[in-house]
């Protein structure tokens, strides 16, 4: 069950015999930003830029790198477009670095930081690259903001796990940041790399550029029982693709999940095995009465990340747990 936060899964017995199995748990809204590292590019020029020192590439590396395009963070100062305005840019990307994706209006993703490196940037030279998960977790779902410039297709990526092992191959959406699409961001602009004396913003009046979503399933696909270290991503390579297209992965979001496998009984006790966020606090609760309550505090726990034995006594009664995460 879920309410207000509360995460459960139910298990019963009656005098020590296991009538149900454990079920899997979803922990957090679908969609939440995950933080990640390995990032190895900065293509986004900071509104907090002196508009006394405009050369774009002091701040910025381009994204396009054959049209010498970067991105630009709402309210630059002193931006000139293309058509000749000039003033505090209102478009570029949000000031928060976080969004809800235009494509569900559900998942939320975070950009980083705009003075750092922020995007997994890929080349035909250097194609593939590791974003590692600050908190290693199992995953329900993972989604996958991502695009491509000078072409561009579907590209590939491998899930690592904690224990070492790797998911077959699945794909995600790094299309051409110029086709106008469904897409989770869009119509936020471009900005020059390499200008003296202005910052040179490029704002196309449709749809684009674009940033694409792609949310993958893994719980439908078996692929959320061990915790997840990191993703190993390989941009497109295909007839929509040249040397000179490049690819970006600017975050990840997703549902993290934990599970509690079927319990056994151990000395009077029935032992779980909990799959647990890293970090996380949990409390576990007991009623004999799954109707009406009431739940008793039985223990609390800090994920580890990865499986962890839960001791609970066994009663001469009907027993149901729940996990709860604050």
């Amino acid at each position: 069950s879920n309410d207000a936060g509360q995460y459960a899964v139910v298990v019963s017995n009656a005098l020590g015999v296991v009538t149900s199995s454990a079920a899997a748990l979803s922990l957090g809204a679908p969609g939440t930003s995950i933080s990640v590292y390995g990032f190895n590019r900065g293509v986004v020029v900071p509104n907090s830029a002196s508009p006394t020192d405009t050369r774009t590439a002091d701040y910025a590396e381009a994204f396009d790198v054959v049209n010498q395009f970067a991105f630009y963070e709402t309210n630059l100062p002193d931006a000139i477009s293309y058509s000749g305005g000039a003033g505090h840019h209102l478009e570029g990307l949000p000031q928060s670095r976080s969004f809800v994706s235009q494509l569900d209006g559900a998942t939320v993703f975070q950009f980083a930081s705009y003075t750092a490196n922020n995007v997994l940037f890929l080349t035909p030279n250097d194609p593939s690259g590791v974003l590692n998960l600050s908190s290693v977790a199992p995953l329900d779902s993972l989604s996958i903001l991502a695009a491509s410039a000078n072409g561009g297709g579907d590209g590939s990526l491998v899930l690592e796990y904690d224990d070492g092992s790797l998911s077959s191959p699945l794909s995600f959406n790094a299309g051409n940041y110029y086709i106008i699409a469904s897409s989770a961001l869009t119509g936020f602009g471009r900005i020059y790399c390499g200008y003296y004396n202005a910052f040179y913003t490029d704002d196309y009046p449709g749809a684009a550029p674009n940033l694409y979503q792609t949310t993958i399933d893994l719980n439908a696909l078996g692929l959320n029982k061990i915790p997840v270290a990191a993703v190993v991503f390989t941009m497109p390579d295909g007839p929509n693709t040249s040397a000179n297209t490049t690819t970006g992965i600017f975050a990840l979001s997703g549902t993290l999940s934990v599970s509690l496998q079927i319990p056994q009984e151990v000395e009077g006790s029935f032992a779980f095995t909990f799959i647990s966020v890293a970090n996380q606090s949990y409390t576990i609760e007991q009623t004999t009465n799954l109707s009406s309550g009431p739940w008793q505090f039985s223990q609390h726990l800090t994920g580890n990340g990865s499986a962890m034995q839960i001791f609970e006594p066994i009663t001469n009664s009907q027993q149901f747990f729940r996990v709860i995460q604050p």
